[in-house]
């Protein structure tokens, strides 16, 4: 009788039986997640136009309050008096924080007017709101300008000067000409993540002169740019973040005079948490809700999943099995339906899991000692040549002895094995590598601690603000999956999703603080669109690009962000 692998026969292993293995349940577990998240919206944004129309409200820049406006200010103060039996200080406050004036200026129009019965008009044309310059408290900061105070802040710690509110405030007045008012400039450094406290001072900068890096970045970057041009290659942007069930909004109007005052009751901790992938370009988010495989299956770069901890690294529930799962799953297949003749040029951090490697892959820097030397021996060197008061070869004997006068140390091994892997052209390359080589495609790694040369971090920041906005107590981890999918693809007339309008701002912006680079560095010269290479560069050996993950900033900030949330909790229960 014939058998067949799958038929009725006896012996042999089913393909697909048995139970699968943790890394397989583990795999399934986040597909299944990931693709359960997925819905679909429409379009935008009612609550940022009512802040619009307020705005529009409140009293310009340049202009003093009119003798009517007055009026109907005064008639508030003597009313809140009269009826709720205020004095005049108490009466003056509460009105200001309802109309948006200063109650210096309300106290004086109410002295004044209580003592002759005449309203007078008090100029503010070059005070507070009325000032050319001043930046309104009701928006946040543009987004240059809270680029800017990233690049002078990193500036102050590499030059060992450090930075304070008042430098960091005179640095937005010097640059852009605008005066932030202390409260909300520290107010914005918070929730930007940052942390002010004592510095720790060092002998030397760990991450060395970055100039190169950040040269070599731009100029491959500029490339990319240039084959986006000419037509044959899409550049595309990914990043990681991460949303927690708690994730709110920490502004609020309250009444001072109530027990609770500004205190927000939302329970301790961060809440559960989802991890998130996905991917933009000049077009828009890389998702097409009707672009589907053979299969039926909706293609998109986003990847959803929960996480295993709610709190401490999120890197934990990110790693390298998930990313290259992320690649050929979704970001492959989506590019390819999407862009199905054009190469793609992925631009990403130095995250350890953008740097996969396989088994064969050596990195000297990695190994200690005795891998070091087994594998020097493995390529036949018996000695290596070092400097010990002029040139000296010392055996293989001596490879696994303590480092000193009479043996190599183990930077001296790494540098000899690492300089005859260049010798014999090895160039090691990690898994990430081998996929896009595959396709045909680019990486580009942008230079470790420089998230402002990312357009999606912005993107981030849109979508997050939106689910903070949607907070309610006792958020389900399904809602929270809801809000942030509207983040992204919009939630009626409530919030526009992020369109190709929001992606090309975003990358218009980065482009902007890359030219800034450009105008510093001497060896080059034009803009990004249009750069000059003034002189030969050298070029980064891919090893040195691998090896930025060492330096990489936690690409989730929002750890820090959490961080100073616990801290003012437990500040305000310091003072209660």
């Amino acid at each position: 009788m014939n058998s067949s692998v799958g038929g009725s026969g006896r012996g042999g292993k089913r393909s697909g039986a048995g139970r699968p293995t943790l890394e397989q349940q583990k795999i399934l577990q986040i597909e299944h997640q990931a693709a359960a998240s997925r819905a679909r919206w429409n379009a935008y944004e009612a609550r940022q136009h009512l802040i619009g129309l307020r705005s529009e409200l409140l009293n310009p820049k340049g202009r003093s309050y009119t003798i009517e406006e007055n009026k109907t200010a005064l008639l508030f103060v003597l009313d809140l008096m009269v009826e709720e039996g205020m004095n005049i200080t108490e009466s003056c406050e509460h009105v200001a924080k309802r109309l948006h004036r200063d109650h210096q200026v309300l106290y004086q129009l109410i002295n004044h007017f209580l003592d002759s019965r005449e309203i007078i008009d008090i100029s503010s044309s070059n005070r507070g709101h009325g000032s050319p310059t001043y930046v309104c408290t009701f928006y946040h900061l543009s987004s240059e300008h809270i680029s800017s105070i990233g690049e002078f802040i990193i500036t102050a710690q590499q030059e060992g000067t450090g930075s304070t509110t008042t430098s960091v405030a005179q640095h937005l007045k010097s640059t852009f000409n605008i005066d932030v008012s202390r409260s909300t400039l520290i107010d914005t450094l918070h929730r930007l993540g940052y942390q002010f406290g004592r510095g720790h001072v060092i002998s030397s900068n760990p991450l060395q002169d970055k100039t190169p890096r950040i040269r070599q970045f731009i100029i491959d970057y500029a490339n990319a740019l240039k084959a986006e041009t000419h037509g044959n290659s899409i550049i595309v942007y990914m990043d990681e973040s991460y949303v927690n069930t708690r994730h709110a909004l920490n502004g609020t109007w309250y009444d001072s005079s109530q027990p609770i005052g500004n205190k927000l009751i939302r329970g301790t901790g961060k809440g559960a948490r989802l991890i998130i992938i996905h991917a933009i370009t000049k077009y828009g988010l890389l998702h097409h809700s009707h672009k589907k495989d053979a299969t039926g299956v909706e293609q998109t770069a986003e990847m959803i999943w929960s996480a295993d901890k709610a709190n401490g690294d999120y890197h934990k529930n990110m790693n390298s099995t998930n990313f290259l799962l992320w690649l050929n799953n979704y970001l492959f297949p989506t590019f390819q339906l999407l862009f199905p003749s054009k190469k793609m040029i992925l631009v990403l951090d130095n995250a350890s899991y953008h740097h996969a490697r396989g088994p064969d892959y050596i990195d000297p820097h990695k190994m200690n000692k005795s891998e070091v030397a087994e594998k020097l021996l493995s390529y036949n060197i018996d000695n290596i040549e070092v400097e010990r008061e002029g040139k000296v070869w010392m055996d293989s004997s001596t490879y696994n002895k303590r480092g000193g006068s009479k043996a190599p140390t183990l930077l001296e091994l790494q540098s000899a094995l690492a300089n005859h892997l260049q010798n014999i052209g090895y160039l090691g390359k990690t898994e990430v590598q081998k996929q896009f080589e595959s396709h045909g495609y680019t990486l580009v790694y942008t230079p470790p601690c420089m998230p402002q040369f990312q357009p999606i971090e912005m993107v981030w920041a849109y979508v997050k603000h939106y689910v903070a906005s949607q907070f309610k107590l006792g958020r389900s981890m399904s809602e929270l999956t809801q809000h942030t999918l509207q983040g992204f693809y919009g939630d009626g007339n409530e919030h526009i999703g992020v369109t190709s309008d929001l992606t090309l701002k975003v990358i218009k912006h980065v482009h902007g603080v890359i030219n800034r680079y450009i105008k510093e560095d001497a060896q080059l010269d034009g803009t990004i669109d249009k750069l000059i290479v003034k002189s030969s560069t050298v070029v980064i050996n891919s090893a040195d690009i691998i090896n930025d993950q060492v330096n990489e900033l936690d690409v989730f900030m929002g750890e820090m962000e959490d961080d100073y949330e616990e801290q003012e909790k437990m500040e305000d229960e310091r003072r209660s």
